[in-house]
């Protein structure tokens, strides 16, 4: 793998090995990186049950998007900053973790997503149903399976 070596090294660094040998330091981390997480599904359940038609129906849907949108930025910013944070100490076995690289590649999809048809949807209360069905069902669909995968590194690490 062309990148161990700069994994290798993150993994040497001071504040990795801070992190590694202090189990106080690495719960704190966890517990904002959860309390991230939640920001960001609290926030993609209400936008995307709004899209289903499911909550808050007689609102229209930028009213409910701006606020929930700003919600999911914060989160992923908190946890983007905490997940390297917990990643660093451990950098060289996670890169080879099956659930660590399915976390990797559903939080850029739904990354991705985010910054592009669920901006698009969110901004238009004219938006056509199946779209936003479509809009709803995949972001939940996404945010959640980054919540899985991420407990199925956590447990099986």
């Amino acid at each position: 793998m062309p990148l161990s070596p700069i994994f290798e090294w993150l993994a040497r660094t001071e504040v990795a090995t801070a992190i590694n040998q202090s189990p106080y330091l690495m719960g704190l981390l966890s517990s904002v990186h959860l309390l991230g997480l939640t920001l960001i599904v609290g926030s993609s359940i209400v936008s995307c049950l709004r899209c289903l038609g499911l909550l808050l129906p007689e609102q229209p849907l930028s009213d409910v998007a701006r606020p929930v949108g700003n919600g999911i930025v914060l989160g992923l910013a908190v946890c983007l900053a905490t997940g390297f944070l917990m990643f660093a100490p451990r950098a060289t076995t996670a890169v080879k973790d099956s659930a660590f690289q399915m976390k990797m590649i559903l939080l850029l999809a739904a990354v991705v997503f985010h910054f592009t048809l669920y901006r698009y949807v969110m901004r238009s209360d004219a938006t056509r149903p199946p779209l936003l069905r479509l809009t709803g069902v995949l972001g939940l669909t996404l945010w959640f399976g980054v919540g899985f995968a991420g407990c199925a590194f956590a447990v099986f690490d």
